[in-house]
């Protein structure tokens, strides 16, 4: 049972590992996004072996005047947005193509997904390790 609990701990711990990393990389993307108004010009459909997802591809100006169109990485089946709505993002002023649609799963999702995984391996492996405990003895005077 011993290699069971080894590599579940091993799992949970890099799940934990990526989460804290996932958790840093979005705060600081937060700390330093600005906001804009744009508008969704198109939805990309891209297969994956679960069916597939719509991804949606936004134009908006840039607080510099620039007009950008970058596609976001986080979809949904069915699509959350439709051509022609328009959306406030959070994009990277340094990488303005970077961009992120509004939502708590979009932002956080990730990082959630990561650490409950992460918790529940290590859970599982710390709940057989002290289930599979020797019990003390005791002495009788």
């Amino acid at each position: 049972m011993k290699p069971f609990l080894n590599i579940f701990t091993f799992i949970g711990i890099a799940f934990l590992v990526g989460a804290v990393f996932a958790y840093r990389y979005t705060k600081n993307f937060l700390d330093n996004a600005e906001t804009a108004q744009g508008v969704v010009t198109e939805l990309t459909f891209k297969r994956s072996k679960s069916g597939g997802s719509y991804y949606p591809t936004v134009r908006f100006t840039a607080k510099d005047g620039t007009t950008y169109t970058a596609t976001s990485t986080s979809g949904s089946r069915p699509p959350s947005y439709e051509v022609g709505e328009a959306v406030q993002i959070r994009y990277n002023p340094a990488n303005p193509t970077d961009i992120e649609m509004p939502g708590f799963f979009d932002t956080w999702g990730l990082t959630l997904v990561l650490g409950g995984v992460g918790l529940l391996f290590a859970g599982l492996s710390a709940a057989v390790g002290f289930g599979k405990r020797k019990p003390h003895s005791q002495k009788v005077w």
